[in-house]
Formats: structure tokens, sequence, C-alpha cells
């Protein structure tokens, strides 16, 4: 859940996301329709831009897709980079890295299953070797170019239902106002391509479903605005994370005994909200 990556290719499959009655997304006979897991490995070492294949990254396996296929599972979430995929704002994606990209979202939905295409950026760009907050103060990452990129990968799966779009991974360190614009931009971007499909929303603080309605990263906090969200098509997904260690991070080997009220929270606020909801990352303990 944090932004620490190694320095070379992670060579096993982490169980990341596993989902409840509770925050699945349920078609109207309470069947959930997204169960799987992410297929972690694009975005590896998120200090080396570009990076080389096959050395700092890679792409999902279809033999790994396949096998969670067999066992039942029907979603799987592709981290990516931003910068890999359009190194240059505005400009052109490079034709490799999205190749190795299509090919698996093209394997999954061929097989009617689905592909959740994830920018595993944490609400920023790397330009010139630095990091930018998208739309934050001094940034040279605006959210008209988050718009301009979502409206480019969009335009590309207009035909393809199975393709699901997770407009960005864990904001975090900057203002719930300006996680709740960047979202709706991209969104905007999403629906102005002629993309109909489901769009997931992640909040500020990691998007953790313990901190929904939590102060400590501040007001407005998720549960004040990420709610507003504007869609004309009502096709909106909020995707919250939860791992259930000591401190929600992820970073720890042991779970606690869970505090269950805090889960309930974002429960009564999508429920009260009338919202759909999705827990995109998940942890077991070993």
């Amino acid at each position: 859940t944090n932004e620490t990556t190694p320095a070379t290719m992670k060579v096993t499959l982490p169980l990341l996301f596993v989902l409840s009655l509770f925050f699945a997304v349920e078609n109207a006979e309470g069947k959930i329709l997204y169960r799987g897991v992410n297929q972690a490995c694009a975005e590896f070492a998120s200090g080396a831009i570009p990076g080389i294949p096959n050395k700092n990254y890679t792409f999902p396996s279809t033999k790994s897709v396949q096998y969670f296929l067999d066992k039942g599972m029907n979603t799987f979430r592709i981290p990516f980079l931003w910068e890999r995929m359009q190194p240059t704002l505005g400009g052109e994606f490079d034709a490799n890295y999205f190749k190795g990209i299509d090919g698996v979202v093209k394997y999954i939905t061929d097989r009617k299953g689905f592909a959740l295409l994830d920018p595993h950026n944490y609400i920023r760009y790397k330009l010139n070797g630095k990091s930018n907050v998208i739309n934050g103060e001094g940034s040279n990452v605006t959210k008209a170019h988050f718009k301009s990129f979502w409206k480019s990968l969009a335009s590309r799966y207009l035909n393809n239902a199975g393709v699901l779009f997770g407009l960005m991974n864990e904001p975090h360190g900057t203002t719930t106002q300006n996680v709740f614009d960047v979202q709706q931009a991209g969104l905007d971007g999403v629906r102005e391509s002629g993309a109909t499909q489901p769009v997931f929303i992640e909040g500020n603080a990691y998007s953790g479903a313990h901190s929904w309605n939590s102060t400590f990263y501040g007001k407005p906090n998720n549960a004040d605005i990420m709610g507003n969200i504007v869609d004309p098509l009502n096709n909106v997904v909020y995707e919250m994370h939860q791992y259930f260690d000591t401190d929600s991070s992820g970073s720890h080997e042991e779970c606690i005994k869970w505090d269950n009220s805090k889960m309930r929270t974002a429960t009564r606020w999508l429920r009260s909200n009338g919202k759909k909801g999705f827990i995109g990352e998940f942890l077991a303990t070993r």
C-alpha cells in the first residue's frame, strides 16, 4: 500500500484482494460481480523510469491469469505506471508498454473476465525526475493532463465491456478536495471518450476503508465529499483498500484483532449514499 518498490522485479504473486458481501459490487439479485486478484508487476521499480523490461518490471503472465480463472475468479486488477504508459504528458503512448498491458487485458476479456486498469501512481507523475502531485500547488502536472490521459486510454476500449477503469491508486499527501478534483477530471475524460464501462474511484489517505470518515488527513475528508463525484451514466464504484495489521499499511506480517466497527462505518457510508463499494486490496497474513 506504500510507494516503496524494489530495485529488482518480484517473482512471487501476492494475494491482494478478496471481495466480501458488504464491499463487493452486487447485481440486483445480490450476486457478487467482481472477485479476483491483483496482477502486480508492470508497476514495479517506480524509481526506475522508464525501467528495463524483465529486470525492473514485467507484465502479468497469461499462465497466472488462467490459474485464477480456473479457480473461479473473474476480475484482475492490472497496475501500471502512467510514466511508462505515456512518457510525455499529452503525448503518444509507449507502444511496447501498452502492448504488454493490452495483451493481458485481451486475454482476460476474451475469456469473459474483467480487467481493471490501475495507474499505480498515488496521484503523482514523475517529470524530469521530480515527483509532481497532480494538480498540486506548484505542480507542472495538471488535472487537464490526467483527463487527457484517461480520454486517450479509455478510447482504446470503447467496444470491450470487460475493461474497467480504476482512475488512480491510493491518493495521499494532498487535500481531499484535490483528490476529488483530479478523480472527477479523470472520470470526465473517460466519459468524453465515449466509454460507458464502470469507473472506480479511490479516496484520499490511501483510500483506506477504516479511515474513510477519519479527519487525520484533514477536512473535508472522504466521507464529506467523495460521494459528490458526478457521472452522467451513474456508473461509479468506490474502491477502498484494507489491511489488517497494526497501522493498516500491509507492511507487517501479523494481523491484529480487528475492530469491525471501522469497516461498518464505510459500509454505512456506502449504503446511506446509495453507492457501490469494492475492496481493491486486501492482504492475508502468513
